[in-house]
């Protein structure tokens, strides 16, 4: 069995409770406890000894735990008031609490209630054009009971308005608590969805699910390809260089360059006596 279940938790990351009736059931317990990150929670209704039962097994302790989680306590909470519950039957001898018509239930010292009802903020309802990669985000956490903070966060998302099978996303995450980032390829184009959230407390009290919204993705669109080139376009040449007229002079002396039959680049550099104030002259005869 704690092989089937590490198998299902490490291909769905689910959260696991486990109730245990039986005879030394609690040795069960050093068995099945989780590993690494694995959420899971054990709760057996004896050690290594027998379990008790009355009223041929209509009493039990499972019954009275069973019978607080009706009631939306935490689990915690539960096994606490199921073990003093079943306790005060076992130490009173010839005596049934339950069939006392003046019993009733000690009052729990600390009672938890149910945080507040989330309220979704964006995408907003009937939003359209939703991007494929949205942020889901509601407004901040609030719990009657001071001191209680937010403990976890469920989202749901599905195609249907009933949150019917097959859900799209149902995760119950511990970071994402009132923003949820939606990945590239979760969401498809062109399609309506239906979300909501269910806010926990720090002792596993859980809120109503909030009043569902609707949206509607983007429909999708080619990609953007650039214009092609119009063959017919005019476009700009570089003028040819002008060549210089013939018999130019070349040397600034008055008289055609010695070279204008090479063909080839000429420099001429100047300087001491020769005049010319050491200037530098560079030319290119075409022919």
């Amino acid at each position: 069995m704690d092989i089937w279940l590490d198998n299902l938790q490490a291909s769905t990351g689910c959260k696991i409770v486990i109730i245990t009736e039986a005879c030394k059931s609690g040795t069960f317990i050093e068995k099945l406890l989780p590993i690494g990150d694995q959420q899971r929670i054990l709760i057996s209704s004896s050690s290594t000894e027998d379990s008790n039962y009355d009223q041929n097994g209509v009493l039990s302790f499972s019954g009275f735990f069973l019978d607080q989680v009706s009631q939306g306590d935490s689990l915690r909470n539960c096994f606490f008031k199921a073990r003093k519950e079943w306790e005060t039957i076992t130490c009173s001898e010839n005596r049934n609490p339950r069939s006392e018509t003046n019993w009733q239930p000690e009052p729990d010292p600390d009672p938890n209630s149910p945080p507040d009802q989330p309220v979704l903020l964006s995408p907003a309802d009937n939003e359209t054009n939703v991007s494929l990669t949205p942020v889901l985000q509601t407004r901040p956490f609030s719990d009657p009971d001071t001191g209680d903070s937010h403990g976890e966060t469920r989202w749901q998302i599905s195609e249907t308005e009933g949150f019917s099978e097959p859900v799209l996303l149902d995760i119950a995450d511990t970071e994402s608590l009132t923003e949820l980032q939606m990945e590239e390829g979760e969401l498809a184009e062109n399609t309506k969805y239906f979300w909501r959230v269910m806010f926990i407390d720090n002792r596993q009290g859980s809120s109503e699910w909030s009043v569902p919204f609707r949206f509607h993705t983007l429909i999708g669109s080619d990609p953007e390809t650039p214009e092609p080139e119009n063959p017919d376009s005019p476009t700009e040449t570089p003028d040819p260089p002008s060549e210089p007229d013939e018999g130019m002079d070349t040397n600034q002396t008055g008289e055609p360059g010695d070279n204008q039959d090479t063909g080839t680049s000429e420099e001429n550099q100047t300087s001491g006596d020769g005049g010319g104030g050491g200037c530098f002259i560079s030319a290119l005869l075409f022919f």
